[in-house]
């Protein structure tokens, strides 16, 4: 492309990008995107080509490559490459699995009410698990009562909520499960990388 060419692009690319945030700010404000929320958000941050090239050069090294094999030993396993390269089926199956997990979820969470306790893993953090819940259809409330219908537990639950759960039944709902239920990975214990 020619420079003109290049200059017009960035600047309606710099439109779009003001009239997609003023959009959704107006839409957030009047409670309509609440569940577009966290999907706004993942793409207000994308990387910029001088970025990704650098992150290439980086991975292509003799460092990033050790980086790599690192996070594999841990269970990390980055994904990558040319999109078109990649098998169709296995993609269309992946995805027929991410839709069915993410149903799955959304049919365990619609029309519960939650309590949140504790501390998770992985920087998750509570109001993320509460702003997942909400978005497949579930309520999160601050205290156990009799219409709780789970109390999602973390490291160091608080006492009030867990007594107050025990002594009306309340069922417990542990990470593992949760992340499950949301599809999320399994959290990783401490590790250092390096």
């Amino acid at each position: 492309l020619d420079i003109e060419t290049r200059v017009a692009c960035a600047e309606r690319h710099a439109q779009v990008v003001e009239e997609v945030e003023a959009l959704g700010a107006r839409m957030l404000r009047d409670g309509v995107a609440s569940r577009a929320k966290s999907a706004y958000a993942k793409f207000t941050g994308v990387i910029k080509p001088e970025t990704a090239r650098s992150l290439a050069a980086f991975f292509a090294s003799d460092s990033g490559r050790d980086t790599v094999a690192r996070l594999k030993r841990l269970g990390v396993n980055p994904v990558g490459g040319d999109l078109k390269k990649r098998k169709a089926g296995a993609s269309r199956k992946a995805s027929a699995a991410r839709d069915e997990d993410a149903q799955a979820g959304a049919d365990f969470f619609a029309g519960r009410t939650f309590v949140i306790s504790g501390a998770f893993h992985d920087n998750l953090t509570r109001d993320d698990v509460r702003q997942r819940i909400v978005a497949a259809g579930g309520k999160v409330v601050d205290s156990v009562g009799e219409k709780t219908d789970y109390l999602v537990l973390g490291d160091n639950p608080g006492a009030d909520k867990t007594s107050r759960a025990k002594q009306l039944g309340t069922p417990r709902l542990d990470e593992k499960t949760l992340r499950e239920k949301l599809g999320l990975p399994p959290y990783m214990e401490q590790t250092s990388l390096f």
